[in-house]
């Protein structure tokens, strides 16, 4: 929880049925298989459940009960068994999000794409709202950016007490039919039923959202086919947009980084904003090397501002994070091919640094090994290579003759 009273586990339950041995405990009937005669691109997946007593073993396996630990070690249950496959605390702490897996199983996709329910309960256990039924998902649209419909990628809202945010396909989920819009995303509040808020509609799937704020949010969309990736910087209670970065996911050289995310005062992680600016740490790639950067930019005119390039050194530099943004306080490791790394303190508008480890190379042993490339021809011309390795303190004039 995010007071840090308590710890919410999964535990085996104390009624667990045995184990089935396929060679022992036979089938009382046939495994039957039935088609609709929808057509589907289906992937090949192993380890499948083949039969009823896979599906028996499978509950027996994975089944647990949900329960509260406190800081004395007591233990209170909190739900019976079943297969729970997220478990989630609302900013505020006052509820618990929980998604289950239910039947049928099936034997052609893996359980991820069995049946689940999510519902909200509060810290008592009683159900406060089912949020979401998603059904066996045997039938899948073609392509990678195809999905299922219904909604998807519930969430808290970090920035809210307790607050949910999901996705919905407006296209149905195949991204072979042709939609104005792919994806929306909604907030739902308390009691969590009906329709949600709109936020934001995406041309693309949606790929993900950093909340700031009630002004503030950055919403990412992603398309596979051509590998485009973009950023909205969008306002949740308006719903407006503005078009941050329009780019290909796989151009490294313009990659502009990862926003800063800071604590705030609910205990979790949303995006740092400090006057209509916020922050953004890239890992500087560029043709002479890497150079990461700490780069600033203005929410409301889009304008960047470039606060920190690691300087060209022997020694390679990685931002591990920000510090203290106001100070310019950052956690940096420093390294190189003979250098192990270690982390320092440097504050990026002074340039100054202070180690804070001074860990040692634990493969010392290997630091003289001698390497080189040899190139050579075979007979029949073609051209090959090998790397040598020769231990430290190698006496080259000392070796051993061999025949080859």
């Amino acid at each position: 929880m995010g007071s840090s009273t308590r710890l919410i586990i999964t535990a085996l339950p104390k009624e667990k049925n045995a184990l089935l041995d396929p060679a022992k405990d036979l089938p009382t009937g046939p495994v039957v298989s039935t088609s609709d005669g929808k057509v589907s691109q289906l992937r090949t997946y192993q380890d499948l459940l083949k039969n009823p007593q896979d599906e028996r073993n499978f509950e027996t396996l994975v089944q647990s009960n949900l329960q509260f630990v406190d800081l004395e070690g007591t233990i209170s249950n909190f739900k019976d068994k079943g297969i729970y496959t997220g478990v989630s605390f609302s900013p505020n702490g006052a509820y618990v999000m929980v998604t289950t897996i239910t039947k049928p199983y099936s034997y052609v996709v893996p359980a991820s794409r069995f049946p689940q329910q999510t519902r909200v309960y509060d810290l008592s256990g009683k159900e406060i709202a089912l949020v979401n039924e998603v059904p066996l998902t045997e039938v899948m649209p073609k392509g990678f950016s195809s999905t299922r419909p219904g909604r998807r990628s519930l969430q808290w809202r970090d920035d809210q007490p307790a607050t949910l945010a999901y996705v919905e396909a407006l296209d149905g989920g195949d991204a072979n039919k042709p939609a104005e819009f792919r994806d929306a995303l909604y907030t739902l509040d308390f009691p969590y039923t009906g329709a949600g808020k709109l936020i934001f509609k995406t041309k693309d799937r949606y790929a993900g959202v950093v909340w700031g704020n009630d002004k503030y949010a950055l919403v990412y969309s992603q398309w596979y086919d051509t590998r485009n990736a973009k950023t909205f910087v969008v306002n949740p209670s308006t719903g407006e947009s503005k078009l941050l970065h329009d780019r290909n996911s796989q151009d490294v050289y313009n990659d502009p980084g990862t926003v800063y995310q800071q604590k705030n005062a609910l205990g979790t992680y949303s995006m740092y904003i400090e006057k209509d600016k916020t922050l953004f740490v890239g890992k500087g790639f560029t043709k002479e090397g890497e150079f990461p950067f700490v780069e600033e930019l203005d929410l409301q005119t889009l304008k960047k501002k470039r606060l920190y390039t690691a300087a060209a050194s022997e020694l390679q530099e990685r931002i591990g994070e920000i510090v203290n943004p106001k100070t310019g306080e950052l956690l940096i490791s420093l390294q190189s091919a003979s250098v192990y790394p270690n982390y320092y303190l440097k504050n990026m508008k002074s340039g100054k640094q202070v180690a804070l480890t001074t860990l040692e190379n634990p493969f010392k042993s290997l630091e003289k090994v001698h390497k080189e490339i040899l190139n050579y021809k075979r007979k029949d011309g073609v051209a090959l290579s090998g790397t040598l390795y020769l231990p430290a303190g190698y006496d080259l004039n000392k070796r051993r003759n061999y025949p080859y």
